[in-house]
């Protein structure tokens, strides 16, 4: 892609800056270490470390017009770094850099800091998804896996371009015309022309406290929805899903299936006890869960009084 090359030993020393820079603009308001990021954090010492590794350059990427303004780096499928100096950023150079990375090197995944919202928003934004997974580094720094969702590349039809990743507020407009899709149709046939009607329905269940909400991306798409929460009781503390759909293309493929086991992984991980959840018994849905596990409380009925 255009103005970005491979990095040669006579960029170590920018390379350095643009990443220290970025520690001590986007980490060091969240730790406050003074000592770290002021003292032992150096361009000298970053510099040479680059110089004196031939792999770490061989694997590093740089924007350059005339002046570098911005770096990748590498290790597989994995992205280690993407920094952009911050005079030069909202300048489409990061999108490149990352764009670059998955089309041209078959980039998959990269672990971004949970209290850079600003970043996850970026690699939101650029076809990535969180995946649920979360490591703690160093004791102290918590990281939150991304993977690629767009299926444009061969490298992700390879990799099946299947994503299973925890959805938040920012996807808000996918999960609701998937809901819409799903159960618009045969055969529950809701009715919801009422635009903002439905948008505040999907909104207020899947953004309220102890939400959450997860999606199964094919090619890109959102293929597979569950909206829920994390509920505490004295039974013990489980997922209770509110809307479960898959888009009507997929139905009948086994992806709901792939899908809530997918769930049901993550929720153990997690340390709940079960999921919960309702449905209408003369509705396919119905079999599809008693198949996948599911049985019938039998002291449990749904009550409604209508009141207008």
């Amino acid at each position: 892609m255009n103005n970005i090359r491979q990095a040669v030993p006579a960029d170590a020393s920018r390379i350095a800056e643009i990443i220290i820079a970025n520690y001590r603009v986007n980490f060091y308001p969240f730790f406050r270490d003074d000592e770290y990021y002021f003292k032992e954090l150096n361009v000298a010492d970053m510099a040479s470390e680059y110089s004196a590794n031939p792999e770490a350059l061989n694997n590093t990427y740089v924007f350059d017009d005339g002046v570098i303004k911005g770096i990748i780096r590498l290790r597989g499928t994995e992205i280690e770094k993407l920094f952009v100096e911050p005079q030069f950023q909202s300048q489409g150079i990061g999108a490149g850099l990352l764009r670059f990375a998955a089309e041209e090197k078959g980039s998959r995944y990269l672990w971004a800091l949970e209290y850079n919202k600003r970043a996850i928003a970026f690699y939101e934004r650029n076809g990535f998804a969180l995946t649920g997974e979360r490591i703690i580094e160093d004791d102290v720094v918590p990281l939150l896996k991304m993977s690629k969702i767009s299926g444009n590349t061969a490298a992700d039809e390879d990799n099946a371009a299947e994503v299973f990743a925890e959805l938040g507020e920012r996807h808000l407009p996918q999960m609701t015309e998937l809901y819409r899709s799903a159960f618009s149709g045969e055969p529950w046939y809701d009715d919801w022309n009422d635009e903002r009607q439905l948008i505040e329905y999907v909104r207020e269940i899947s953004s309220s406290y102890n939400s959450l909400n997860f999606g199964l991306f094919i090619d890109g798409r959102l293929a597979a929805l569950s909206i829920g929460m994390i509920r505490h009781w004295w039974e013990g503390t489980n997922y209770n899903i509110e809307e479960f759909c898959v888009c009507p293309g997929m139905q009948g493929k086994n992806t709901g299936t792939r899908f809530m086991g997918m769930i049901e992984a993550e929720i153990k991980k997690r340390g709940l006890s079960g999921i919960f959840l309702q449905t209408d018994s003369d509705k396919p849905a119905y079999g599809f869960y008693l198949k996948n596990g599911f049985r019938e409380l039998d002291s449990h009925i749904s009550l409604y009084k209508r009141l207008l």
